[in-house]
C-alpha cells in the first residue's frame, strides 16, 4: 500500500529556509539570501505537490516573502547609514 502522507522535501526546505530568513533577516545579506531560496524552493515545491497539499509550501513561501522585506529593509538602511557616515569629511579610518 502507497504511502498517501508523502511529504514534499522542497516544501520542508522553503518552510526551513523561510523561518530562517525571518529570524536572520537582521543580518545584512544572509536573510536575503535565505529568503530569496527559500521563494524558489516554494514556488517549485507548490508545484510539486498535490492540489489539496500545499500548505507547508505556502507557508514557506509567505515567511520568505516576509524575510526579504525585512531584510531588504535592513540592507537598505545598513548601506545608507554606512554611505552617510563614511562620507564625512571628519570621519577616519581607524
Amino acid at each position: 500500500m502507497e504511502n498517501q502522507n508523502k511529504t514534499n522535501g522542497m516544501a520542508v526546505a522553503s518552510l526551513i529556509l523561510g523561518i530562517v530568513s525571518v529570524v536572520l533577516s537582521w543580518v545584512t545579506f544572509v536573510g536575503l539570501a535565505s529568503g530569496i531560496v527559500g521563494l524558489v524552493l516554494s514556488i517549485m515545491g507548490r508545484k510539486k505537490c498535490a492540489p489539496g497539499q500545499t500548505g507547508m509550501a505556502t507557508a514557506g513561501l509567505v515567511l520568505a516573502i516576509i524575510g526579504i522585506v525585512i531584510s531588504g529593509i535592513w540592507t537598505t538602511c545598513t548601506i545608507c547609514t554606512w554611505c552617510a557616515v563614511t562620507s564625512n569629511p571628519y570621519y577616519y579610518y581607524y
